[in-house]
């Protein structure tokens, strides 16, 4: 497997995880919400590191 297909197949991955966990920021109770934050949080920095250490190419 390429770097550039593992990369693309781990920001699905992400972006799976992203949505499911946006799903949750509705949830009735203040602790799923706090942690779906959480988990969109982590994401989202985990995203900034992959584009960091893997630049677009193009």
């Amino acid at each position: 497997m390429s770097d550039d297909h593992a990369r693309h197949d781990i920001k699905n991955a992400l972006a799976t995880a992203v949505l499911a966990a946006d799903s949750l920021t509705g949830h009735a109770d203040p602790h799923v919400r706090k942690n779906a934050l959480m988990i969109i949080e982590a994401i989202e920095t985990a995203l900034i590191h992959l584009r960091a250490t893997h630049p677009q190419k193009g």
